[in-house]
């Protein structure tokens, strides 16, 4: 559900000191959220969206729109149902900055547990952080779904096997492997992000990861521009692909953090186990990016499976990593 406000300000209210206030607020001027075009609608005198004083304070953005009506000037925020803590309480704090500078009446919407005055749970920004990574991956995973039913690609089943590297559903199947893996490939990489950027012992962390990479001079002067791109620069260095990799990687930031039991356990009802799953996965992938080759086994039970098999993975890694740091990785922030 989205929760939403409106400050409405005395006649005579100055319109360029609130857009002051918006921007001292932090908001940024974007129009995005708006599918009406604003010739349609006159009275909307901007469209500002808050996204975070921090990496991973955002999840989903905090809108803000501003009117003019009439010489009655007003201001409406929004927040979508993945808000976060910080959205959130951002959202309660423009509410009253606004009141406070110009005077006027605020409306709110009627959730009892969001409600201004309403003490709401702080959560961490590693938890924040990790949820965020895995909320991107589940959501890049919906779209393989959705794309299977928009599409409904059939094909004329053979037993020839060069006729069926020209089969369209065989195609459409090779195909979605480059973008399950790079959607398994940014997950790992980006929470590899935020275990680093929060890490106990983030200088001997720093220290592994550097020993086992090539930094470039012109690396180095990024690191000097902006401190909260080292984390992602030098995790580019760094493979995400094969399990053995991704644990050896996770190691460097934690070395109690042992992720390599979720890879290593049994898949019900098969022989073997989510490392030799995901490793079979990838070397398919490469075989396609690489080397252009269709792979006439992979049917749509086996690419399910295959889906199946890294959704589950990412589940195992999250609520590993969630149960080594004492996390609540349950629900949304």
């Amino acid at each position: 559900m989205s929760y939403e406000t409106t400050n409405t300000f005395p006649i005579g209210t100055n319109i360029e000191r609130v857009k002051d206030v918006i921007k001292w607020l932090d908001y940024e001027i974007y129009d995005g959220f708006e599918i009406v075009p604003k010739e349609e609608i006159p009275q909307r005198k901007g469209s500002y969206v808050w996204v975070g004083a921090k990496e991973f304070q955002s999840l989903v953005g905090l809108e803000l729109t501003l009117y003019e009506e009439n010489g009655v000037i007003s201001v409406c925020t929004r927040t979508r149902i993945g808000r976060s803590y910080w959205e959130h309480k951002h959202q309660h704090e423009t509410v009253i900055a606004l009141s406070n500078f110009f005077g006027g009446e605020f409306e709110e919407d009627d959730w009892d547990d969001l409600k201004l005055g309403v003490e709401l749970p702080e959560k961490s920004e590693i938890e924040v952080g990790l949820y965020y990574q895995k909320w991107i991956f589940d959501n890049n995973i919906k779209k393989v779904a959705l794309l299977e039913y928009q599409t409904r690609i059939e094909g004329n089943n053979t037993n020839i096997p060069w006729l069926m590297e020209f089969n369209a559903n065989t195609i459409f199947n090779n195909l979605l492997i480059p973008y399950i893996v790079g959607a398994w490939e940014k997950y790992l990489k980006s929470t590899f992000v935020v275990l680093l950027k929060f890490a106990d012992d983030r200088k001997k962390a720093f220290k592994k990861v550097i020993n086992k990479i090539k930094i470039l001079p012109q690396h180095i002067e990024t690191f000097s521009q902006d401190n909260e791109k080292v984390e992602w620069v030098l995790s580019e260095w760094l493979s995400f692909q094969r399990p053995k990799s991704i644990i050896d990687n996770y190691k460097m930031v934690n070395e109690n953090l042992d992720i390599n039991a979720v890879f290593s356990k049994p898949i019900p009802a098969r022989s073997d186990t989510l490392l030799d799953s995901i490793d079979d996965i990838i070397t398919i992938r490469n075989a396609i990016v690489h080397a252009a080759e269709i792979n006439i086994d992979i049917t749509d039970e086996i690419i399910s499976s295959y889906i199946s098999d890294i959704c589950n993975a990412v589940e195992g890694i999250y609520r590993c990593i969630g149960n080594h740091y004492g996390l609540d990785l349950e629900n949304p922030y």
